[in-house]
């Protein structure tokens, strides 16, 4: 799915899809696996590994991690919620 979540991205289509909160988890999921998706059976593919890393910062705001604290891939809030007090929204750079 993170192929196709940049994909749709850097087609422009994050509007046509319509669910922002598949956007949003995608990032906060990217920071919490340690940059590489590595989610059990259903981890992204090395090349979508390598265009994550290359392009997703130039599509979008990109949620950044505000809080330090360790957080599990179990913590539902973290990770689904937009208003968590784990992130917020970044700039486009």
């Amino acid at each position: 799915m993170a192929g196709i979540v940049l994909a749709a991205r850097i087609c422009d289509q994050t509007e046509n899809w319509n669910h922002p909160p598949l956007f949003d988890y995608f990032d906060r999921a990217w920071d919490l696996t340690g940059r590489t998706f590595r989610l059990d059976r259903n981890g992204a593919t090395p090349f979508a590994v390598s265009m994550w890393n290359t392009y997703r910062k130039d599509y979008g705001a990109v949620w950044r991690r505000t809080d330090t604290a360790p957080v599990s891939l179990n913590d539902a809030e973290a990770l689904s919620d937009p208003a968590s007090a784990f992130y917020s929204l970044g700039t486009r750079k």
